[in-house]
């Protein structure tokens, strides 16, 4: 009789062990699959940002006033917003494609994504901040 009381409150925290790892799996996946959605979206956030940085320096840039003898102007003003605002949203795609792939980690599943969110913060800021100076004014 006690044995198996001992095997009926044994079966029951397999039961309850059993579901705890369901349900941590079952989160863990919302979550990677959250990061993944937060981590596209900034993919498009850092890439429109940059596109629209480089038309700004193309065109807009030049017809803002500077006064004379000033260093900047209000051009400036604009582009280091632009600047500092795309390093932020760069940094934070970059973070959401190290979250993912140490989430991924020690699983089977496939990761080569898992470092797309991170190249696509971290070259796109590189590209924009060393090239966007030497753009042209075009119009």
């Amino acid at each position: 009789m006690a044995q198996a009381r001992r095997g009926e409150r044994g079966r029951q925290i397999a039961r309850v062990h059993r579901a705890h790892y369901f349900a941590d799996t079952e989160t863990q996946r919302l979550t990677l699959y959250r990061l993944e959605r937060i981590a596209r979206s900034l993919e498009w956030a850092v890439l429109c940002l940059a596109g629209a940085g480089v038309l700004f320096r193309l065109g807009w840039y030049w017809h803002l006033p500077k006064a004379a003898g000033a260093r900047y102007g209000s051009g400036d003003v604009v582009e280091f917003a632009l600047t500092f605002v795309l390093f932020v949203l760069s940094t934070a795609c970059a973070a959401c494609g190290v979250a993912i792939s140490l989430s991924m980690q020690g699983k089977n599943q496939a990761g080569a994504n898992a470092y797309r969110p991170l190249l696509i913060g971290v070259t796109t800021f590189a590209a924009y901040y060393f090239l966007a100076p030497r753009l042209p004014q075009l119009f």
